[in-house]
């Protein structure tokens, strides 16, 4: 809670510190990408077919969203979601079930190529922080957990990427990791792209390189 609302401060300070200077930029993107490694633990609970609530784990989701940007030149706050779909969740040393689905609510800080307003670098660097709900064991049931009840929960997280953009489109690799109540935790790593609606280029991009003296 205290980091959300720290970051929340950087978004006003943002917006107070720009409107004195020049306006500040905003744009709508949508995002599309391939997560490489999603897990998900359970709420633990003393009455449940699995107690312990065990880890499902899974490769290669499909992230689905939107991102709105709010920035200008090599910074910016993004407020980030997308739907993630699992076919291939499970858990591996005792199966109860297939596939998972989360959905991540994030707010972001980003800088260099990773602003999506840059018109001077193209590696970038992004943190941020949210609220993510996911559920586990979605069909395909076993009969020794069909009665098993599974809900939407919700996992506290914090984000670290890196990558880069180019004429307003960004592509980061991320590690996203968070923890909840009854000792519930998500992890997902992956690659996301975030681009324009409009496929007109950026003409005013240019790229600053080192003068060489001769």
């Amino acid at each position: 809670m205290i980091k959300l609302t720290q970051i929340w401060i950087s978004v006003f300070m943002l917006c107070f510190c720009g409107s004195l200077h020049s306006q500040v930029k905003s744009k709508l993107l949508y995002s599309l990408g391939i997560n490489l490694y999603d897990r998900y633990t359970n709420p633990k609970q003393s009455d449940s077919l699995d107690s312990k609530g065990r880890s499902s784990g899974g490769v290669f989701s499909t992230p689905i969203g939107l991102a709105w940007y709010i920035g200008k030149n090599n910074f910016s706050v993004s407020f980030e979601t997308q739907i993630n779909l699992n076919l291939l969740a499970f858990d591996i040393p005792k199966y109860k079930g297939l596939m998972a689905v989360s959905a991540p609510l994030m707010v972001y800080l980003n800088s260099g190529g990773l602003s999506s307003f840059s018109q001077s670098k193209i590696i970038g660097f992004a943190i941020g922080g949210g609220i993510q709900y996911q559920i586990t064991d979605l069909v395909f049931k076993p009969s020794r957990y069909e009665n098993l009840k599974r809900d939407l929960f919700p996992t506290y997280v914090g984000e670290i990427a890196f990558g880069g953009g180019f004429g307003g489109k960004t592509g980061k690799l991320f590690i996203r990791l968070g923890y909840g109540k009854k000792q519930t935790h998500s992890a997902n790593i992956g690659f996301l792209i975030n681009s324009p609606f409009s496929k007109k280029p950026n003409s005013n991009f240019k790229i600053e390189l080192p003068s060489k003296e001769i």
